[in-house]
Formats: C-alpha cells, sequence, structure tokens
C-alpha cells in the first residue's frame, strides 16, 4: 500500500509501454505539474489532445535526447482525472533511461509506484472497477506446462484493451484481486446481482460495464496465489469447472472452440512432420509464430524460454479438458466446486 494518500501534489511518470527495446515507448505523465514537465523537456505544453512533433531535452544541459511524438490531456477529463502528458518515444534503452533520468531532476515529479496510476484514475471517480491477475503458482512441472497457458488463453478471451474501452461489449476482470466502487456496487443492485453465478469475478465486471461503469483489468507480479496445482488433474479440474459456461453451454461454440484450437496450435506441429516442404515448411513457420507470441507470457512468469514451444501440447491439454467441461455438465456434474456441481443441463445458471 502506497504511503501517498488522495490530494496528490507530486505528479508521478513511468514507462506505460512493453519492456524495451522497442520500436516505440510511451512514457506518460500524471499529475498537477504535467505542464511544467512539458515545458522542461520540449519547450511548450501541445494543443490538448494533439499529437506534436517535438525535441525532447535534458533541462539541465539542453542536449536532445529524442525526437518524440508528445500530447497533453488536461484534467480532469483524462485516464486519471489528473493533468497527464504522454511522450512517444523511440524505443531503445538509452532513449528512455535518459529520459526517466530527466524527468525524475524536476522538483514534484518522481517515478509512479506499481499500480499508480489505475489506482489515481480510481480515486479521481474514473474507473468503477478494477482488477489484477494475481501471480499464479508455476513450480511444478504440471504448472509450468500449463499455468502461463491459462494466462494466454485468458487474455485472448478477455483482452485488457477491450475491457477498458467503453464502446467495446467485452467484460472481464480477474477475481484474485478486485476493486469496486460502493456506488457502481449499488447500481447493479449488490452482490444479489451475481448469485449463483460461476465466473462471478467476470459476472460482475459485466453487470457494472452494462451499467454504464467503467473497467479495468490488468496483471501484477506483486500480489500471489497461496493455491497450488500439485498435478495434472487439478488443473484439469479448474479448466474443466467453467469451460463450457464460458461458452454459454453451446453445443456449436464448443465445436467451434475445439476446431479453432486445433487449426491454431495443433494442425501446425503436427504437420512439421510432414515430408513435403511445402506443408512442413508454412507449419514450421506457424509453429514459430505462436511461439513467438506465447513468449512474452512465459517470460512474464520468469521461466526458461524452452517452455515456449511447447504451447500446442498445452494447448491439446486444454482442448480436453474443455470437452470434459462440456461433457460433465450434460451428464449433471457441471461446475464442480469442492464436491458440488454447480451448473447441469437440468438447471442452467
Amino acid at each position: 500500500m502506497s504511503s501517498h494518500l488522495p490530494g496528490h501534489t507530486d505528479t508521478i511518470f513511468a514507462l506505460s509501454s512493453g519492456r524495451p527495446p522497442a520500436a516505440i515507448a510511451v512514457v506518460r505523465l500524471s499529475g498537477p505539474r504535467c505542464r511544467v514537465a512539458l515545458e522542461a523537456l520540449i519547450g511548450r505544453v501541445p494543443k490538448p489532445r494533439h499529437a506534436t512533433l517535438a525535441l525532447v531535452r535534458n533541462p539541465t544541459t539542453g542536449d536532445v535526447i529524442d525526437q518524440s511524438l508528445a500530447l497533453w490531456f488536461p484534467g480532469p477529463a483524462s485516464e486519471t482525472g489528473e493533468d497527464v502528458a504522454e511522450l512517444q518515444l523511440h524505443g531503445g534503452h538509452a532513449v528512455i533511461a535518459a529520459t526517466l533520468a530527466a524527468l525524475g531532476r524536476i522538483p514534484g515529479l518522481r517515478m509512479a509506484e506499481p499500480g499508480e496510476f489505475t489506482r489515481r484514475a480510481f480515486e479521481h471517480g474514473q474507473l468503477d472497477l478494477t482488477s489484477l491477475m494475481v501471480l499464479l503458482e508455476s513450480g511444478t512441472f504440471a504448472e509450468r506446462l500449463l499455468i502461463p497457458p491459462f494466462l494466454y488463453f485468458f487474455l485472448m478471451l478477455y483482452p485488457p484493451n477491450w475491457i477498458s474501452n467503453a464502446r467495446s461489449k467485452t467484460a472481464g476482470a480477474a477475481g484474485g484481486c478486485i476493486l469496486i466502487r460502493r456506488s457502481a456496487l449499488e447500481r447493479i443492485g449488490g452482490l444479489a446481482a451475481i448469485r449463483g453465478e460461476i465466473i462471478d469475478d467476470c459476472s460482475l465486471a459485466r453487470a457494472v460495464k452494462r451499467s454504464g461503469g467503467k473497467i479495468w483489468m490488468g496483471l501484477t507480479r506483486a500480489s500471489r496465489s497461496l493455491r497450488a496445482y500439485s498435478g495434472f488433474g487439478e488443473i484439469r479440474d479448474m479448466i474443466a469447472r467453467t469451460a463450457f459456461t464460458q461458452l454459454r453451454h453451446s453445443t456449436l461454440q464448443l465445436l467451434a472452440t475445439l476446431i479453432g484450437l486445433a487449426l491454431t496450435f495443433l494442425i501446425p506441429a503436427a504437420f512439421t512432420l510432414a515430408p513435403q516442404a511445402k506443408i512442413w515448411l508454412p507449419a514450421l513457420l506457424a509453429w514459430c509464430l505462436m511461439t513467438a507470441s506465447f513468449l512474452p507470457t512465459v517470460t512474464f512468469y520468469r521461466l526458461s524460454p524452452i517452455w515456449a514451444p511447447l504451447l500446442p501440447t498445452a494447448a491439446l491439454f486444454y482442448s480436453y479438458a474443455t470437452l470434459l467441461s462440456a461433457i460433465r455438465y450434460w451428464l449433471g456434474r457441471g461446475g464442480q466446486w469442492k464436491g458440488r456441481a454447480q451448473a447441469s443441463e437440468t438447471s442452467r445458471i
């Protein structure tokens, strides 16, 4: 918990884009001295909500750090409810380090704490529900093989950018850590609105968003799950408990999901064994692309990159667990939790 309370007099800044090196790096600021920071680094304050090409200079020496696009969002109509500024820079280590160092030398500015931009948005009424996907255990062989794909597939189902986009119908949340505004909870009728829901976190987010609320979901390493999965069976049951509910108990969506998993992850891996180069070469390329897309999730868990090419194996396991979820539902044993069946074909939730 931060010691910096609401009524902020300090201005925070941080790299808000991906880990460098990258093509573009976005440095974001929020707080009352954003205007001062822009004047110090680029010599002016851009027109609100208009990207402006500008040279970023070290305010102490006057040396040019980079050429960037600068943006200015006056509060309260901003992402955090405060004055916000952005510098879109070239994504090299040296440029990012020099820019952050220059900002740190401006009085009243400091590096943001983890999650502080989101917390300020919540404090200023810009968000009604925020949630964090906590770091799941990944110590055993089964966990290392299957838990990073759980996050990978979850983010495919619930892309954070879609969740936070008010124009998108997608709503999701991660139950490990949720903060909801009291007025938003009252607006949806309290927790009674999700009574009986199997996927209660996402159902809560959906109810808030449908009521006109603003929601956000992100990832964190600061909070860890204490639940360990000793073997494949426990992870299988964790997936099977909710998978068919995610598909709204639709046989058509189940078939589409299984076919999609096969076409995207299983068939390319299988076809790399084909003797004809015109088959195995594009299949190998597809496998490499899926491995590259999965690698950031593996590194988020701080595992060896050697786990990334095993994504097709995990996809096969998830296909099996999803099919098992449907079978259990049809047999009246769906949504099993602590020995109880929470969903069945005769009693839809």
